[in-house]
């Protein structure tokens, strides 16, 4: 059987994890001091609502440099072995991932925290109703609203207005710094644990890119 190899150089990992950290550092430079800042009381909402946006802002910069490093990182392979997928996006990243990592991979390389990322990312970015309601199965604690599984008419998908809410202070997440800095953390962990070689039979990895 004819078997393909993925190759993770020590350079490549150690630049993919600045890339990410940098990411961490721009959050830091750009944050607002609220200690320093004196601001009337009734401007003090329109500040947390700065803040706020702040960090899911870098929360989305985090989840798509690592997005773009998974791409990366897959699309040199997949070139050096002439395969070209049909179609690139983050759903084929993952699918290629599954054929590539063993279940101990996985879980040492945080693919299941990955994946949260992932939909808070486009819960973020776009208010995608499919996203909240995944997200929300497995990171129910990241809403703020809480919803009975067996109330039908509070499951109903809606689109969310994430940065709007805040203005209208009925905020449809509850993220912290903390979220932020463990997210960063675990991209960090996803590429200090990839293996330096990752092996898969070629006929499997064809099929999966037609």
């Amino acid at each position: 059987m004819d078997t393909v190899k993925f190759y993770f150089w020590r350079d490549q990992k150690d630049n993919y994890c600045k890339q990410l950290t940098t990411v961490i550092q721009m959050y830091y430079k750009t944050k607002i001091d609220q200690s320093r800042l004196a601001v009337p009381a009734s401007d003090a909402n329109l500040v947390n609502i700065e803040v706020t946006m702040h960090l899911y802002t870098h929360i989305l910069l985090l989840a798509q440099q690592w997005q773009q490093q998974v791409q990366d990182f897959l699309t040199y392979n997949l070139a050096q072995q002439k395969l070209t997928p049909a179609q690139f996006d983050y759903r084929t990243s993952m699918r290629l991932f599954g054929v590539l990592l063993t279940n101990d991979m996985a879980q040492a390389m945080n693919v299941v925290e990955m994946q949260q990322l992932y939909y808070l990312a486009e819960v973020i970015k776009s208010g995608s109703s499919t996203a909240a309601q995944q997200l929300r199965e497995i990171r129910p604690d990241y809403f703020c609203q809480v919803v009975d599984p067996l109330d039908l008419a509070s499951n109903t998908l809606h689109h969310l207005d994430i940065f709007t809410s805040l203005y209208e202070n009925q905020a449809e997440l509850q993220i912290s710094e903390l979220d932020l800095l463990d997210f960063d953390r675990l991209t960090q962990q996803f590429w200090q644990r990839m293996p330096e070689t990752l092996t898969v039979e070629r006929d499997t990895l064809v099929m999966l890119l037609k």
